[in-house]
């Protein structure tokens, strides 16, 4: 079990440190030489075109291929849905009304796994996410910052108690919930995995990868 966990984590963490790198490669160009500084190149803008290593057929055939991962990625969005909905709907029965006005209306938001999915698979060939596809493009430092806090939440504990001047208490029933959700969350990871060793292979079979040695 502790290895599929294992597993589950490290597919996990490729899925959220290429959303970043992906993010951060389409906000900012490379740094120029010298002249570029001199030349103004340094400034932000559309980046050089880049010929595409693959064909029209292939990129086709892997978009087809995405498409048939939907329901798989989708079963996993649904029932990550489902934890987080509860462990919000326990969370704002456990505040008070004043308590409550102290929440900021992002913390409520899910992760969109669906939309982070396909734009990384679509990344990683060098293209646009197709529109049908595309998800909500939430930021991936948020992202990143959501699912660190369900896996490592004394820090996210924390920070509740002294923004929400918790009694100790509310802290013990809080310390549970997010126990509660980390378990349910590291569950999901090891029974319905993200399809990203699918992404790789069909990356693979269709000479967008090199093969292996």
């Amino acid at each position: 079990m502790k290895g599929k966990i294992f597993a589950a984590l490290t597919g996990l963490t490729i899925l959220l440190i290429g959303l970043l790198l992906g993010y951060l490669l389409g906000q900012y160009r490379p740094i120029p030489a010298l002249g570029g500084w001199l030349s103004g190149a340094h400034e932000k803008g559309p980046r050089p075109t880049v010929a595409p290593t693959h064909t029209p057929e292939q990129l086709a055939q892997f978009n087809q291929r995405l498409e048939a991962m939907q329901p798989e990625v989708e079963a996993f969005q649904k029932e990550y849905l489902a934890i987080h909905n509860d462990f919000h709907a326990r969370l704002i029965a456990l505040l008070t009304d004043a308590q409550r006005a102290r929440m900021n209306p992002q913390a409520k938001e899910a992760v969109d796994w669906i939309g982070g999915f396909n734009t990384l698979a679509a990344t990683r060939v060098g293209e646009a996410v197709p529109a049908t596809l595309a998800g909500t493009h939430q930021p991936p430092t948020r992202t990143l910052a959501r699912v660190l806090f369900m896996l490592m939440y004394k820090p996210a504990l924390h920070i509740a108690a002294d923004k929400y001047h918790l009694t100790p208490e509310q802290q013990t029933q809080l310390q549970q919930l997010f126990e509660a959700r980390r378990q349910a969350f590291l569950t999901l990871l090891e029974q319905h995995p993200l399809p990203l060793d699918e992404v790789y292979f069909s990356m693979r079979d269709l000479g967008l990868l090199p093969a292996s040695p």
